[in-house]
C-alpha cells in the first residue's frame, strides 16, 4: 500500500518505475478483495492479545472467526464484526469495576477497530483504502493547480514555514 501511496502522491513516475506501480496496485487490489483479510487481521490480535482477555471472551470470538472460515467462500458470508462487538460488549458489562472495564476496552481497541474498518465488509474496507488514497493524491495534486511549478513549489514551503520541509 505504501507504494501505491507514494506514487499517488508523486504522480510523474519514470517509465522504468510504472511497472512495478502496476504489479503493486495489482497486489494491493487482490489483497484487499480476499475475505481472508479480516480473518488474519482479528487472528493476529487475538494470539497478542492471548492470555490479557478472559478466556470466555477469546474463545468466544475465536468461534465466530471458525464459522467464517468455514463458510469463507459463500456468496453470503459476511465477517462477523457485529458479533464480535457483541461478545466485547457483553463481557465489558458484565465488570463492574470502571477501571477494569475500562482496561477491557483499552486491550481490546485493536479488535474494535477492526471491526469498524470492516463494518460494510469486505468491499466497504476495499473502498476506504482506495478512497484514502485518491483523497491523498488530490489533496497533493491541489498545490499544483495553481500556475507554474516553481510558484506552487514556494507556496508550498511558504505555507511550511514553521513546520517541517521533510513533509515535502
Amino acid at each position: 500500500m505504501r507504494t501505491v501511496s507514494n506514487c499517488s502522491i508523486h504522480p510523474s513516475i519514470p517509465q522504468h518505475f510504472s511497472s512495478i506501480l502496476d504489479n503493486s496496485v495489482k497486489l494491493l487490489y487482490s489483497t484487499l478483495k480476499n475475505p481472508s483479510l479480516p480473518l488474519f487481521e482479528c487472528e493476529e490480535l487475538l494470539s497478542a492479545l492471548s492470555g490479557r482477555i478472559p478466556v470466555h471472551v477469546e474463545y468466544d470470538i475465536h468461534d465466530l472467526l471458525s464459522h467464517y472460515s468455514n463458510h469463507l467462500n459463500s456468496i453470503v458470508a459476511q465477517f462477523p464484526g457485529q458479533a464480535i462487538a457483541s461478545v466485547i460488549d457483553t463481557h465489558a458489562a458484565s465488570i463492574d469495576n470502571k477501571e477494569e472495564r475500562d482496561a477491557f476496552y483499552m486491550q481490546t481497541q485493536g479488535i474494535t477497530d477492526l471491526v469498524i474498518r470492516y463494518r460494510k465488509g469486505v468491499k466497504g474496507h476495499l473502498k476506504s483504502v482506495l478512497y484514502t488514497i485518491l483523497r491523498t493524491f488530490l489533496s497533493h495534486e491541489n498545490y499544483f493547480t495553481g500556475g507554474p511549478y516553481d510558484k506552487c513549489v514556494s507556496r508550498i514551503k511558504e505555507e511550511l514555514k514553521d513546520g517541517d520541509i521533510a513533509d515535502v
